[in-house]
């Protein structure tokens, strides 16, 4: 809908994943503006994946907690892979991954 703006769905999303401590999803034409507005709140380290292997390196390496898929590059397909891939891969808890996601944290 073009009168929808994408901050404002980023944003309830954002706030209930920190609250929740849980994941979300966002979906929008590129996904990057989605991901910016969902970064801005503190905790949320969004990502926009485009492949099953940054899907997982992001929740392994990055902690992300926020998938951003685009609704014009990616078939329906191609989504539920990369979010199947997003939720199933747990963070590694290797202190090198630990000590960055600690450092981001301070540039909140």
């Amino acid at each position: 809908n073009p009168s929808d703006d994408y901050p404002d769905f980023a944003e309830k999303t954002a706030r209930r994943v920190v609250r929740d401590k849980s994941l979300g999803i966002l979906i929008c034409g590129s996904a990057q503006g989605m991901c910016i507005a969902a970064n801005k709140v503190n905790g949320i380290r969004a990502v926009v994946p485009f492949s099953v292997k940054e899907a997982q390196l992001a929740r392994q390496h990055l902690m992300a907690n926020v998938i951003c898929l685009s609704g014009w590059y990616f078939n329906p397909l191609k989504a539920r892979r990369l979010v199947k891939a997003f939720l199933k891969t747990p963070f590694s808890k290797e202190e090198r991954h630990q000590r960055r996601i600690e450092k981001i944290r301070r540039l909140e």
